[in-house]
């Protein structure tokens, strides 16, 4: 099976960046991490991929860039790099792949499911996670508050289901997914809501009437912290934006 593990780092410059660690790989698949900064420092095991942003020049901020990449990768991957994967894995770039799960298993899981995406519960709903957003200094309060009343008159309600996108994985070949991730980047990308993609993302799913397969329902992300274990450094102020 063709498999690929993606990351990104799109951030002003490498000195606030994230930093990525060495870990070890499978060779049956491919890594790769999409960045716009100078990764000569970096000792990492993911295959950089240097990429020019002028294609994405008419967003300001690094942060809603970055998303191009963690929705849209499949379309860089197939489009730029000319790549074709059955399943593609995202996870955030202060992590990676753990070489000894069962990755063949998890992709057939993903292949044979309607959503065509696995992901883990959250832990909050999407109104409870505008707050979480300001608790841990995420984004303003204005923005969390603007992103609650847009989930109201979307008549969203408060219990609906919402999921993690800290690490994920997907088929790159199903048309509806593969829809709701552009409907969702065609509005994110706008900037008009928080820039957490968690609350929108879970929307989007909504409205498309998408059940992610759930692979984690853990409460402390123990099968997340499994597959994709930590030990990179996060950059800008462990992601603190306020």
């Amino acid at each position: 099976m063709k498999i690929c593990f993606t990351s990104a780092i799109i951030w002003d410059n490498a000195k606030q960046a994230d930093v990525p660690k060495k870990f070890e790989k499978d060779e049956r698949y491919d890594y790769h991490l999409f960045t716009n900064v100078d990764a000569s420092k970096w000792d990492t095991s993911w295959d950089v991929v240097k990429v020019d942003l002028d294609f994405l020049k008419d967003i300001k901020k690094n942060i809603i860039k970055s998303r191009y990449f963690k929705f849209t990768g499949w379309k860089y991957i197939k489009e730029v790099m000319g790549l074709d994967y059955d399943v593609i894995f995202f996870c955030d770039a202060t992590r990676s792949p753990e070489k000894n799960t069962d990755w063949e298993g998890l992709a057939k899981k993903i292949l044979e499911s309607e959503s065509g995406i696995a992901q883990r519960m959250h832990v909050s709903n999407p109104y409870h996670e505008c707050d979480r957003i300001v608790k841990f200094r995420k984004d303003t309060r204005e923005n969390a508050d603007k992103t609650k009343e847009w989930l109201q008159e979307k008549g969203i309600p408060e219990k609906m289901k919402c999921y993690e996108n800290t690490a994920f994985g997907y088929n790159p070949k199903n048309e509806k997914l593969l829809d709701t991730m552009s409907e969702f980047w065609e509005f994110y990308k706008q900037n008009t809501l928080t820039h957490r993609d968690q609350p929108i993302w879970s929307y989007m799913l909504h409205k498309n009437g998408i059940e992610p397969y759930v692979f984690d329902t853990t409460g402390n992300r123990k099968i997340v912290n499994k597959y994709f274990p930590e030990g990179g450094k996060q950059g800008n102020n462990s992601h603190r934006y306020v």
